[in-house]
């Protein structure tokens, strides 16, 4: 940080060390906006077919989202799911396998369970806390409802939300002189 600032004061005098700080920590909020939209899940993609073949997986507290087909065979086990949604014309086979999960089951899409496959809810520990019942979980059809999409801030939007934010933030300072209350610049 030290040999930054000093690479600005030799490039721009005439500004302050408090308005240098503020621009290099606006630079790194800026640098740092890609990563804060990180998704944790797994989908088994439209179209396509996943077999488990009886293995086991654990998901460590993500979700997992399923559009095309995914058997898990006897035996077959996924464990550590956050959320379970079986998407419109996606297919989950548990005949003879079962599915723990720690928070919400949606089914939009087909459930084949020929015998012996469970799903049930699990409290999945302080990073993947259990919300609704324990226990196991009522496979039921999927409800005719129409879904309203709700509007959200994905790319650009969420990018420029974010640099005005941080812009706003940099530029409020705060005077302690005098017992002086907050100012804006």
């Amino acid at each position: 940080m030290q040999a930054l600032l000093r690479i600005f004061h030799r490039a721009l005098p005439n500004l302050s060390t408090l308005r240098v700080r503020y621009a290099l920590r606006l630079l790194l909020l800026v640098l740092c906006l890609p990563l804060s939209s990180a998704w944790a899940f797994i989908s088994s993609p439209p179209g396509s077919s996943f077999d488990l073949a009886g293995g086991t997986v654990d998901m460590m507290g993500t979700d997992l989202v399923v559009e095309g087909v995914l058997v898990l065979g006897p035996g077959g086990r996924i464990t550590g799911i956050r959320n379970l949604i079986i998407a419109p014309g996606g297919q989950l086979d548990i005949s003879g396998g079962d599915i723990e999960l720690s928070q919400q089951y949606t089914n939009q899409g087909e459930v084949i369970n020929d015998g012996g496959g469970h799903i049930t809810r699990v409290d999945g520990g302080p990073g993947n806390p259990i919300v609704g019942p324990p226990g196991p979980i009522v496979i039921t059809p999927p409800a005719a409802t129409s879904v309203t999409p709700v509007p959200g801030l994905a790319g650009g939007p969420l990018l420029a939300l974010s640099f005005i934010l941080g812009l706003w933030a940099c530029l409020r300072q705060r005077s302690t002189r005098n017992g002086q209350p907050a100012q804006t610049v």
